[in-house]
């Protein structure tokens, strides 16, 4: 229970306000005239409730010295102060009816907002209700903060693999082992498209051909034997009498083959009697001549394919690394064939024993000569032509990249190959977080989705059984109240997202959806009045506190009410607070209008403490004790002089304008009525009921020849007496003035 606001500095008009007065009790009326703090007031008790320190900082005093703060005294909690920016403590259950409330949870404006059907929820459907939409509305939330979060990952996904469309599929694709083996693949097939042209016009390393070791040996073993051994001596002889040992053969069989007539082909002389000639022709036969052609071919062969050192075996084996370099940036060869060092010099070592030996069979064609170190020139050789099997099966592979350059496009290798990549990013930090995020995230949302779905569903249940209840409640108390609609067809739904509230306002057989304001058919603002609002809105309300658990132990403020009501609302709405202060903790009521407040003391068998709030043009506030009766008095006195003013000289006394002047008009009267005729009118007659029953009374009656003033004063004053009528006429308005006047006779 609040006993009392201490202190309040620098909030709304207050610069300061100070409780100069006894403690709240259970029922509180509080009198404030327009204007002088009461919605401040309100605003602070619920920033304290809700711990909303927004709630204060929106009502910072303009112009202001220092920080805002309140000191607030409980009867349970203690002091309950805010100070740099938040409060120390919540004061406990408090529920408070003001324009906030309304705004929140009936209309913005003209229009029922979607948000305004949300807040209906604690309202309508009670605690139970809340847990089940709070459910709803968390896991909404989680939902909406995970979209977030997936699409930011999204985000990052994409800037690292802007192939990537599919995220879904990019993340549960799996990342083959040898991902690093597909990647240079596919970057060799992409190289390959690239460089189409140049692969077209580059040839693949060709094998040199590799020697025939067992020929060459059989060819060093070879010889004639028909050719006598005096012949082969003499030969011999004279190669080396002749200095002739290299090519001394050939060059004498060359002589006896272009000799003609016997005669020498170098001097012309006559051999036909010289032995040596007739001994070499027969030496040098076709047989002989054959042999020989081979021995020359088998050298000139191996020395043109390897080099008289080897050395061409070095340039091959050069040219070919270079040429497989190239090649291995468009084509998946494998592993690439290679001849070490020492390899490369056992096989030239091999090609140079190869060389000296077949030059020495060259130079001794008939000598019957055997390979040295056979076994180690095999082993050399061996290592040449392993190395050259390995680079066929490369040339096999260029071979088919060639024939099929065609096939490869580049738009579409460099995708396969971006697409690889993008896999082969997705284990490297900071995608494969990423990726783990994005899995967990979408997991979690379609877990959410399916206990989203499942609360809905519980919602809807528990509306189904429990609406009808509440709809009934709360059409009931608009009974109560005395107004022509009701509520009908209330529902939950999920428009959206979060759990809302719509219901209808029902008059008669006519269903009007409440919602935003129509321009072309009938809507909320325009099938209710004024009244027929603040009456569903504190219905609500009266709806909400009821059947709130902790409704006993709560504070429970009103700031007016019964605004735009007429006289038999009011005193329903005072009959409700009556009953809200025997069952609740503590009800404090705000208003501007002390016979609202009068009403509400009326029977409350003197358990209502009065004060009065008020506050100085420089800020000074205070909260005083106060007598209803005391305000009604002097609030009769005030409104005569502003009427006569009026219809004596057509002036406004200070602080009266139009719009107040023709409000003084009916309650004056009817003051002045109950006033003249002590407990001849009941409390809740008004104006046209007075004038009915001077006029049933007769001629008699010492009213009954201004019966016709008297209504014509209250239909004037009409529409004007809860807001929303039109800017009184002054010559009109004076003339209802005179009237009162005249009726209440000059002093």
């Amino acid at each position: 229970m609040l006993l009392k606001v201490e202190t309040v500095e620098e909030i709304g008009r207050f610069k300061t306000l100070k409780h100069q007065a006894p403690h709240f009790g259970s029922l509180t009326a509080v009198f404030a005239r327009n204007g002088l703090g009461k919605s401040t007031l309100c605003s602070i008790i619920r920033s304290a409730a809700e711990q909303d320190a927004r709630l204060i900082a929106a009502r910072k005093r303009l112009g202001a010295t220092k920080e805002p703060s309140a000191h607030l005294q409980w009867h349970t909690h203690g002091a309950v102060t805010y100070s740099v920016g938040k409060w120390n403590s919540c004061p406990g259950p408090v529920h408070v009816f003001d324009a906030e409330f309304v705004r929140r949870n009936l209309h913005v404006g003209e229009s029922v907002t979607r948000d305004n059907k949300r807040s209906l929820i604690p309202i309508v459907l009670g605690e139970e209700g809340v847990k089940l939409a709070d459910k709803i509305s968390q896991l909404d939330s989680e939902q909406r903060e995970l979209a977030t979060k997936i699409s930011a990952v999204e985000k990052t996904i994409k800037r690292a693999c802007p192939v990537v469309t599919d995220i879904k599929a990019f993340v549960q694709k799996s990342v083959p082992e040898d991902i690093d083996r597909i990647i240079d693949r596919a970057r060799k097939s992409l190289e390959l498209a690239r460089n189409s042209v140049a692969v077209k016009l580059k040839q693949a390393p060709s094998p040199l051909p590799t020697p025939e070791i067992d020929g060459i040996c059989a060819l060093s073993a070879e010889t004639i034997e028909t050719l006598s051994a005096k012949a082969e001596a003499v030969l011999q002889d004279h190669i080396t009498t002749h200095a002739m040992e290299l090519q001394g053969t050939r060059w004498l069989k060359f002589g006896i083959e272009h000799m003609q007539e016997d005669k020498c082909p170098f001097c012309t002389q006559d051999t036909s009697k010289v032995d040596i000639v007739s001994l070499f022709r027969g030496y040098f036969s076709e047989e002989y001549s054959a042999f020989l052609k081979r021995i020359d071919l088998a050298y000139d062969l191996f020395a043109e394919t390897y080099g008289s050192k080897g050395e061409k075996v070095a340039d091959f084996i050069a040219k070919t690394s270079s040429d497989l370099t190239f090649w291995s940036n468009v084509c998946d060869l494998g592993e690439i064939p290679e001849l070490s060092a020492q390899d490369l010099y056992a096989v030239q070592h091999s090609v140079q024993a190869l060389e000296a030996h077949l030059a020495a069979k060259k130079a001794n064609p008939l000598s019957v000569l055997t390979i040295e170190n056979l076994t180690e020139i095999v082993d050399g050789f061996a290592k040449f032509n392993s190395y050259q099997s390995r680079l066929q099966n490369c040339v096999e592979i260029i071979s088919a990249a060639r024939s099929n350059i065609a096939d490869f496009d580049v738009k579409r290798t460099q995708e396969v190959y971006d697409k690889n990549d993008a896999l082969r990013l997705k284990t490297l930090p900071p995608l494969v977080t990423e990726v783990a995020d994005w899995t967990a995230y979408t997991s979690r949302r379609a877990e959410i989705e399916i206990e989203k779905k499942a609360a809905q569903e519980a919602l809807r249940t528990y509306t189904t059984a429990t609406i009808a209840q509440k709809q009934n409640l709360l059409n009931a108390l608009l009974e109560s109240f005395g107004t022509r609609f009701q509520i009908s067809q209330t529902k939950t739904n999920f428009i959206g997202r979060e759990a809302n509230v719509h219901f209808c306002i029902s008059i008669g057989d006519h269903h009007v959806d409440v919602g935003e304001r129509q321009e072309d058919k009938p809507c909320f603002t325009t099938v209710l009045s004024a009244g027929d609002k603040s009456t569903l809105a504190f219905s609500f309300f009266l709806l909400q506190v009821r059947e709130s658990a902790s409704f006993s132990n709560s504070t429970i403020i009103l700031d007016d009410p019964f605004s735009s009501q007429d006289l038999d609302r009011q005193w329903e709405t005072t009959s409700q607070i009556r009953a809200l202060a025997r069952d609740a903790c503590q009800v404090i009521v705000l208003s501007h209008d002390p016979r609202f407040l009068a009403l509400i003391e009326k029977n409350s068998r003197d358990q209502c403490s009065s004060f009065q709030l008020n506050c100085t043009d420089e800020g000074r506030g205070s909260i005083s004790s106060w007598s209803s009766a005391d305000e009604l008095k002097d609030l009769y006195v005030r409104q005569a002089e502003r009427i006569r003013e009026y219809a004596r000289c057509g002036h406004f006394l200070q602080g009266v304008t139009a719009e107040s002047l023709i409000k003084d008009l009916r309650p004056f009267l009817e003051d002045y009525m109950r006033a003249r005729f002590p407990g001849r009118f009941a409390p809740l007659v008004m104006l046209d009921e007075m004038a009915r029953q001077v006029e049933t009374a007769g001629s008699t009656d010492p009213m009954y020849g201004r019966v016709s003033d008297l209504r014509s004063i209250n239909e004037y004053s009409r529409d004007n007496m809860h807001g929303g009528g039109s800017m009184p006429n002054p010559a009109a308005l004076r003339s209802q003035c005179k009237k009162v006047t005249s009726i209440i006779g000059a002093y």
